[in-house]
């Protein structure tokens, strides 16, 4: 999955889900939810749940 529709699929997932922060994370290729952490907050400036909390 490239970094845009990873980015784009969590994004998604944080806004219209009800899943974990890990889940998410396994749901969009990452083995560890570190990584996704630093990959998120790269992508869009923001933690995965200060997006899910705008």
């Amino acid at each position: 999955m490239k970094a845009g529709t990873r980015s784009d699929a969590a994004k998604r997932l944080l806004e219209s889900s009800n899943m974990g922060i890990t889940q998410i994370a396994h749901a969009c290729g990452f083995d560890e939810p570190n990584k996704f952490y630093v990959f998120f907050k790269r992508e869009t400036g923001k933690s995965p749940t200060e997006w899910r909390n705008r």
